[in-house]
């Protein structure tokens, strides 16, 4: 039987895992966000949370937290936290997280038989794990790529933004699909929110209960 996977990389407050789950209640899911102050939204989710960054290498990164609503969250140093300006990076916090080579994780963790669906919203680091994973082939495991990119936001060229999309799409037939999971977020949204999460979770649980 093949295996159905979702990846959340860059899962925030595990909206993208409901958003998903809302279409797919049949795949099984894993998720991962550094960020030590949304974990507690994963209490009751679907999903293995992976309490650490999507990156190229395994070891320990520097994380600039996004203090509004930890949406813009990054590692990577020129990218801007705050997409407004009012902020600048060196205001933000940083902490220092573990962080995994995505690449490596996929190609040790899956099999070519699987249907892996991979989401990338990494506010900026995108480039740098699709472009390892092109190098090595591990690409070929990703059956749909859903992402959020961050060029503008990161000072990535246009023409590297535009290369590797065009990479996907002739020589692995991967058409980058745009993400938003941001209605399905309850992060400091207040009591509505989560009680409409909370339903949206019990559908779910009960969908996955009348498949098993």
């Amino acid at each position: 039987m093949t295996r159905k996977l979702f990846i959340d990389c860059g899962g925030h407050d595990g909206c993208s895992v409901i958003k998903f789950l809302e279409m797919h209640p049949d795949f099984e899911c894993l998720s991962f966000e550094p960020n030590p102050t949304l974990w507690p939204y994963y209490r009751l989710l679907p999903t293995k949370l992976h309490q650490s960054a999507a990156l190229t290498y395994d070891g320990t990164v520097t994380f600039f937290v996004d203090p509004i609503d930890a949406d813009g969250s990054t590692v990577i140093e020129q990218k801007k936290v705050d997409a407004t300006g009012s902020l600048l990076n060196q205001q933000c916090p940083t902490i220092s997280v573990p962080c995994i080579d995505l690449d490596s994780f996929i190609s040790n963790n899956t099999s070519p038989a699987d249907h892996l669906v991979l989401k990338l919203d990494v506010e900026g680091a995108e480039y740098e794990i699709l472009e390892k994973m092109i190098r090595t082939g591990s690409i070929n495991r990703v059956r749909e790529l859903f992402i959020e990119f961050h060029w503008e936001r990161a000072g990535i060229p246009a023409e590297r933004h535009i290369t590797l999309i065009e990479t996907l799409r002739t020589k692995f037939g991967c058409e980058p699909k745009i993400w938003d999971a941001s209605s399905f977020s309850v992060y400091r949204l207040g009591l509505i929110s989560h009680f409409r999460r909370f339903f949206m979770l019990l559908r779910i649980h009960f969908r996955r209960l009348l498949r098993s």
